[in-house]
């Protein structure tokens, strides 16, 4: 072997080796075989993974079950909402409220805050506004309200006959109170009371005696009671006690009585105020004898079928039960007692009137005066 052909080879292997490097740490590409490197065996499927899957799997069908179930109710509410905006477009719209029925509503709701601070107080003479110390301040300034109100709408106060005759200040004064309560009313339910105070007041009778307003007054409020008695009972019992204590400033009340005192009490004020002779008042003695005899009767029964606390309350007002229902019932029950004692005084007065000449007559149809008895023996 030669020279040349030693270098020859050695050059070959420099050059070989240099080519090597260049592609094993350029091109990372090996011309000597690596020793085989052990691979890690694929790992055995874990016994973990199903329940994994199944519980993702899991979740998300819960997920999608939600997802429906939030649709549907979605779905359902517009569907109401599309139906209460039908039901809301189909009744009709209230006017406007007028600046007089505001003020007639306010004109009752001021009333009903001279109860709550007691103010307006249930006496044997029939219902006044007492001022004390405690209350004084704000009683006045209520009063100075209700003056400022009644001068505005035009209502006398001492006129009951021009007050319970005027269908928008009785319905105005009683949605008023309701109001001032706090208890909502369907515009339908209030429409209704407003056509039947109507009808009330135009089917009334010809006022015949000084009771006749008084008595439509208690009427009025048998209706409204019967309409919206429950729910003002639950809310202001204190209020709803204070109804059916309308009547004149000068009733007499007494506890217990005979017949005889009864009527001659009634005779002794008839001739007063009719200016009778002795000897007229003396052929009246018969018929207030009757009116005494049918009153004591009237109050029998009504202990009997009632109770004492209905006939008591006429004297002292408020009302007796421990649920709403149960003081409602009272309440309405004194209100028809009451009624029913002035119609029988109201009677006993014609009667008195046509036996009298007819100047005596028109007075004693004027007399306003009533009598509550508690107890009357024979």
């Amino acid at each position: 072997m030669t020279a040349v052909h030693l270098s020859r080879i050695g050059g070959g292997a420099v050059v070989g080796s240099l080519l090597g490097i260049l592609l094993h740490f350029v091109f990372g590409i090996s011309l000597v075989p690596a020793a085989p490197r052990r691979m890690p065996a694929p790992a055995a499927a874990s016994k973990d993974a199903a329940p994994g899957i199944l519980e993702k799997e899991r979740l998300a069908s819960a997920y999608q079950k939600r997802v429906d179930e939030l649709s549907t109710r979605i779905a359902a509410a517009e569907q109401e909402c599309a139906d209460l905006r039908g039901k809301i477009a189909a009744v009709p719209a209230r006017p406007a409220e007028s600046a007089r029925e505001a003020k007639i509503r306010k004109f009752g709701g001021v009333m009903v805050r001279m109860v709550r601070i007691g103010a307006v107080r249930r006496t044997p003479h029939g219902t006044n506004v007492e001022l004390k110390p405690e209350t004084m301040a704000e009683a006045q300034r209520l009063m100075g309200e209700v003056f400022a109100l009644a001068s505005e709408l035009g209502i006398d106060l001492q006129d009951q006959t021009a007050f319970f005759k005027n269908p928008e200040i009785v319905s105005g004064l009683f949605e008023g109170m309701l109001a001032e309560c706090g208890i909502a009313v369907e515009e339908a339910d209030l429409q209704a009371w407003r056509t039947r105070v109507a009808d009330r007041i135009a089917s009334s009778p010809r006022s015949t005696t000084g009771l006749t307003t008084t008595l439509l007054a208690l009427a009025l409020q048998e209706e409204f009671l019967d309409r919206f008695g429950l729910k003002l009972m639950q809310r202001e019992p204190g209020v709803a006690s204070m109804l059916g204590n309308l009547g004149t400033s000068t009733a007499l009340g007494s506890s217990e009585e005979t017949t005889a005192v009864a009527a001659r009490l009634f005779l002794d004020d008839l001739a007063k105020a009719a200016r009778l002779k002795d000897t007229q008042s003396s052929a009246l003695l018969p018929t207030l004898e009757a009116w005494a005899s049918h009153y004591a009767q009237l109050l029998a029964e009504t202990r009997a079928k009632e109770g004492d606390a209905v006939v008591d309350g006429l004297l002292k007002g408020g009302t007796s039960g421990k649920s709403a229902e149960e003081q409602l019932a009272h309440l309405r029950n004194r209100i028809r007692l009451q009624s029913q004692i002035l119609q029988l005084q109201s009677r006993t007065l014609e009667a008195v009137a046509g036996q009298l000449d007819a100047e005596g007559a028109k007075r004693v149809l004027r007399f306003e005066k009533a009598y509550y008895f508690g107890r009357l023996k024979p």
